[in-house]
């Protein structure tokens, strides 16, 4: 399956050149998760072999990728430290972290705080229970607006353009409850703008429930969503609904800490 790049395309490759190619070599690596050989990376990105060979080898060489002991590449110490760094610039992230583990103890369920990464949620903080069974989940990682309660969030307030432009990509099916219609969806989107609360029940990975409302900067914009993360044998679609208000006031209070007076 092909890696699609924020540098992809004829129009994006000219302005960028070799720069936006290598990128797209990264963010394919990331994406996989685990180390690709040179072929499968050439492939995904859509380059010639020797092309990727070039700039891959050119990536170790300044650590931002890395050959494993078979001969694949994975990602390279150097983006650790680059993500380490601007995890640890984000004020949200630092002021998130208390709330969250308060809401934690609380609850005992996984919470999560998203942002908005063009059109996926990509996750900066997660705080987990003392429980053997918990939702896997990394840092850094992303999933969809459509199908995740974060991502209903920030399209609940997202601007009108980018939400049109955001409807005509197409919705993934992702389980059988995944939200595909757009219309549908729209009602969803209203629901959270009228409740102050997004719920996944079941739409993004089987098993799990998930329910998240909005976290606002001091200008009043949604920046963020906070959320918890269920497994849905403990946790029905009623007793995820009991856990609103507490989801509601955990990204109140992060909003106040970040200057946010309603």
């Amino acid at each position: 399956m092909r890696q699609r790049s924020i540098f992809n395309g004829d129009e994006d490759r000219s302005g960028y050149g070799q720069l936006g190619k290598g990128i797209g070599l990264l963010e394919a690596l990331a994406a996989q998760g685990s180390p690709l050989s040179l072929g499968d990376l050439a492939e995904r990105c859509d380059l010639p072999k020797a092309t990727a060979h070039r700039l891959i080898t050119m990536l170790c060489d300044l650590k931002m990728a890395r050959v494993t002991s078979d001969g694949a590449y994975g990602l390279g110490q150097r983006c650790l430290s680059l993500g380490s760094a601007y995890l640890a610039n984000l004020d949200l992230r630092q002021e998130a972290g208390p709330i969250m583990k308060a809401l934690v103890e609380e609850i005992d369920e996984t919470a999560h705080l998203g942002i908005l990464d063009g059109n996926k949620v990509v996750l900066i903080e997660k705080v987990e229970p003392d429980r053997s069974i918990r939702m896997v989940s990394r840092l850094g990682s992303t999933s969809p607006l459509h199908a995740t309660s974060i991502g209903k969030v920030l399209l609940a307030h997202c601007e009108e353009e980018y939400l049109q432009t955001f409807l005509t990509t197409g919705l993934e099916k992702l389980t059988a409850n995944t939200i595909t219609d757009t219309t549908e969806l729209r009602f969803a989107l209203k629901r959270v703008q009228n409740t102050g609360y997004a719920v996944n029940d079941i739409e993004y990975e089987e098993g799990i429930r998930c329910v998240g409302a909005p976290v606002r900067d001091h200008e009043g914009a949604v920046i963020a969503g906070l959320s918890v993360s269920c497994p849905d044998f403990r946790t029905p679609r009623d007793r995820l609904l009991t856990l609103a208000p507490l989801v509601i006031s955990a990204a109140q209070e992060l909003s106040r800490r970040l200057g946010y007076q309603p």
